[in-house]
């Protein structure tokens, strides 16, 4: 079975890192696969490199180059004569609309993200182009549900599949300082993009009244913008900006609570990885969704609500005792529930159904 998997880039994203996990996992099943991004690089091609994948890496071109772009993946997609189109994101799954109609190909589409807030444009040509897809991956039950009811695709086109991750390395981080400091030790971790309610964050803790350090992990089209704000907010020096990281789990040991205030998500890697690492999770509603149990396995704050999280984060801090039972409670949690062999066997036995 020879597979092509289409991602915008190799950016260390929730949908670029499940793709890793596939080509790592499926060649192990003599499944060949290939991976090419859309728009552009990243900082995950080493890691594709490093296990023998052959990648197509789109250069950054300005729009009137596009077309040059189009006709190398074409050419590239052409070659290989994969078996299956799996593609991920907006600008994976135009091009895998192109390739369907152009070249035959059987396509997969997985939709990672509820898409409410996608310019008017970009929702009218997704639901246009996700009809030709042979099958769309939904990666939770809100996923699913927003595919049906806004999408208005078929339902025989739809599987829900959902997203799950390597437990190994989130599983070996340590709790033992858990706590241990003198400050409450936070982290965020994602995209610095409007989706991962960064702000709300920044505002938050601007209102925290102990001694806090928040260490953020990622990068993005915000970043200036929120150094600026956090500036305004008299934080900036409570705050370390990380940058992309890609051995996270080396870091955890020494956080106490992830934070991840996102607007909207599909299923978040994130907060199944900081569940799995023993850490304390606060996340808003949508981030929390099929994941943590209130008050159990973590801590769901509202959407937006900054005085919420402010009361969340005291409360992690002043009862250490039953932040830990909750840290306990979400890392045993995660391991009989967020292993990724379930997807993959999903998505083996789906590809075998179209081959």
């Amino acid at each position: 079975m020879k597979i092509l998997h289409l991602i915008p880039r190799f950016t260390a994203g929730g949908a670029e890192r499940l793709v890793l996990m596939y080509t790592e996992s499926l060649r192990k099943q003599g499944v060949t696969i290939v991976v090419g991004s859309v728009v552009g690089g990243g900082e995950l091609e080493e890691k594709f490199r490093k296990i023998g994948i052959e990648i197509f890496v789109a250069p950054q071109r300005k729009f009137y180059r596009l077309l040059r772009v189009w006709f190398d993946l074409k050419k590239w997609v052409k070659n290989f004569a994969p078996d299956i189109v799996h593609t991920h994101v907006f600008g994976a799954d135009f091009n895998g609309y192109l390739l369907k109609k152009m070249l035959g190909v059987k396509w997969v589409s997985t939709q990672h993200n509820i898409e409410t807030s996608a310019p008017l444009w970009r929702k009218f040509v997704w639901k246009i182009i996700l009809r030709s897809a042979d099958k769309i991956i939904a990666v939770s039950d809100s996923v699913y549900d927003f595919c049906l009811r806004e999408w208005r695709l078929p339902k025989e086109k739809l599987v829900l599949i959902k997203n799950g991750i390597e437990l190994k390395p989130w599983l070996a981080v340590s709790s033992a300082e858990l706590f241990a400091a003198s400050q409450l030790r936070l982290a965020a971790i994602g995209r610095l993009e409007k989706q991962k309610g960064h702000e709300i964050l920044l505002r938050a803790l601007a209102e925290l009244k102990i001694d806090w350090h928040l260490d953020v992990f990622g990068d993005g089209g915000l970043k200036e913008y929120l150094l600026s704000l956090a500036r305004q907010l008299s934080v900036d020096d409570k705050i370390s900006w990380r940058g992309v990281v890609l051995d996270l789990p080396s870091e955890l040991g020494k956080i106490d609570v992830i934070v991840q205030p996102s607007l909207w998500e599909g299923m978040s890697l994130v907060v199944m990885e900081a569940m799995a690492s023993g850490r304390v999770v606060i996340a808003s509603q949508p981030a929390a969704v099929g994941l943590i149990e209130n008050n159990k396995t973590g801590i769901v704050a509202p959407i937006s609500a900054e005085h919420a999280l402010v009361d969340a984060l005291l409360r992690a801090w002043q009862d250490k005792d039953a932040s830990r039972q909750m840290a306990l409670a979400a890392r045993d949690y995660a391991g009989r529930n967020f292993g990724i062999e379930k997807n993959l066997s999903a998505v083996e036995k789906l590809y075998q159904t179209l081959v």
